[in-house]
């Protein structure tokens, strides 16, 4: 049951993480908040590291958490880049659910085992995930399968960030994190300092880029240690609809009104979450 309450808070976190940064790239540049917010992710996690504690990493934990990292800083680059070319409602359902799908594909691999009603469960998350994503059509101008590719590689990424993490284990503490930021760092500051920027932009994104960190190293340090309590394909699936709460913030935060698919989706996720719960 703990593993099921800390994916919960990891899917609230990297929503709440999600939700700030596309507030944000609203009003400023998304790049810069990339940057800014990979480098307070960097400070914040390796401070979160000291005062955890834990056994001293090897270098398979370290390795596995600088997978987690890489995995990470390409499916940011990849679903930013994404929204840029593609269509908004076309990226982000694609990247959860292949999230979702990756993630589980291996848990069942690797030998985690479902009954009946977890496999009901499992089975709703990908539509569940499809809906709630799936906002209204205000790109027309885009082509209708526009930023598909980016969509499976930002899922491939995410999926490799949660797989890692889930394999670098919970013995060193919060240490795993520290390489996985390491390696989302240099992956994002490499490309990302690529485009000029002025001085404006760079202080503009600071407050929203602080914000995105936080609660992006608040889910990573949840769904690090869901690991320990519970099996990847449980804890990794639950973690990855955190879509639905950037969709509940949207809601309470602006006001934004939910279509038909969205409001079904949300009551699919819900169901999709009791199922694991009781599968769990």
């Amino acid at each position: 049951m703990l593993g099921v309450v800390l994916a919960l808070v990891a899917a609230g976190a990297y929503g709440a993480s999600d939700f700030a940064a596309g507030l944000g790239s609203r009003r400023t540049d998304p790049g810069a908040i990339a940057i800014i917010a990979q480098c307070v992710a960097l400070v914040a996690t390796l401070a979160t590291a000291l005062v955890v504690g834990g056994n001293e990493p090897s270098l398979t934990v370290l390795a596995w958490g600088a997978l987690a990292g890489v995995g990470s800083g390409a499916a940011v680059l990849a679903l930013y880049h994404g929204l840029v070319v593609g269509r908004m409602n076309v990226v982000a359902p694609v990247s959860a659910v292949v999230t979702a799908g990756l993630t589980a594909a291996v848990g069942i691999a690797t030998g985690d085992r479902l009954g009946p009603v977890g496999i009901v469960g499992l089975v709703a998350v990908g539509p569940a995930l499809w809906m709630v994503t799936r906002g209204d059509d205000d790109e027309p101008d885009r082509p209708p399968l526009a930023g598909v590719v980016h969509g499976v590689a930002a899922g491939v990424g995410f999926a490799v960030l949660l797989v890692g993490l889930a394999n670098a284990g919970t013995d060193s503490g919060a240490w795993p994190l520290v390489s996985a930021e390491v390696a989302a760092f240099v992956a994002v500051i490499a490309l990302g300092l690529t485009t000029r920027r002025s001085t404006a932009r760079w202080r503009a994104s600071v407050r929203p880029a602080v914000l995105v960190a936080l609660f992006g190293v608040g889910g990573n340090v949840a769904y690090l240690f869901a690991t320990g309590e519970g099996s990847l394909t449980l804890v990794a699936v639950i973690t990855a609809l955190y879509p639905a709460s950037t969709v509940l913030l949207a809601r309470v935060v602006l006001q934004e009104r939910w279509n038909r698919p969205q409001g079904v989706g949300l009551v699919l996720a819900a169901a999709a979450v009791a199922c694991l719960t009781i599968a769990g």
